[in-house]
Parts: structure tokens; C-alpha cells; sequence
């Protein structure tokens, strides 16, 4: 991933994942183990939130085009370093809820995804 070319965005808008799309990976457990990575990094970068819940769906049998769209979020968080929460000491008060929907958005099986997150202050707890 040195040398990859910038993602300006967690994800392609017009990216249609399915569980049929493509081949099977032959080591799921690499998929796995990335998107295990990723969900992680949301902590911090919950900016990543949606992308990474749709590709988390598949994770029971990933196929090449799932591992190409979570090497297009790991392209997204190599060229956006500086973005992120930085947690500091002291009191802030006052609590904010933010979500973000996809009505329908797999062709699969007709789900919807959902992303939400929540502040106390400028702290994300969820």
C-alpha cells in the first residue's frame, strides 16, 4: 500500500456489493482479520463507520470485490492521517447524536445499513 493512489472518500457512492460478486477469497481469514483492523480504527475515525459496516457483512464468505472495497477505505485512511478524534483531558458537557442511513442499500437481500454515532462534548462514546 506504498505506493497506492489517494481514496478521497471512505467509499465508492455508486459501489454495489453482493454476496455473489466475483470469486471467493482463498484466505478469508486475511479479509477478516482487516476488517477486525478497521472496525478498530473506528474508535477514532468514525468517519469510517458506514463503509466499514458494509463490508463487515461479508465477512462470513468475502469475495475479491469486498477486499477491493476495504482496500479503498485503507487507501481513504493512508491519504487522511491527520483526520481522527484526539481525546484530551477536561470537562465538557452536552450530548449530540449523528446518523447516517442507506434505505435498501444491498441489492442482496433488500437491508438497510445504518451508522450512528454519539458525543458527550467532543467526546465520542458510541
Amino acid at each position: 500500500m506504498l505506493g497506492c493512489r489517494p481514496a478521497s472518500t471512505p467509499m465508492d457512492p455508486n459501489l454495489k456489493l453482493s454476496v455473489e460478486s466475483r470469486e471467493l477469497l482463498s484466505n478469508p481469514s486475511m479479509y477478516q482479520r482487516l476488517v477486525g483492523h478497521l472496525i478498530y480504527l473506528t474508535n477514532t475515525r468514525p468517519d469510517l463507520t458506514f463503509a466499514i459496516s458494509v463490508v463487515s457483512q461479508f465477512m462470513h464468505a468475502p469475495r475479491t470485490s469486498h477486499l477491493d472495497a476495504v482496500h479503498h477505505i485503507l487507501r481513504y485512511v493512508k491519504t487522511s492521517p491527520g483526520l481522527g478524534l484526539f481525546y484530551s483531558a477536561g470537562h465538557q458537557s452536552g450530548l449530540s447524536c449523528f446518523t447516517d442511513a442507506n434505505y435498501v442499500g444491498s441489492q442482496t437481500d433488500r437491508c438497510s445499513t445504518i451508522g450512528l454515532s454519539t458525543f458527550y462534548g467532543n467526546h465520542l462514546i458510541s
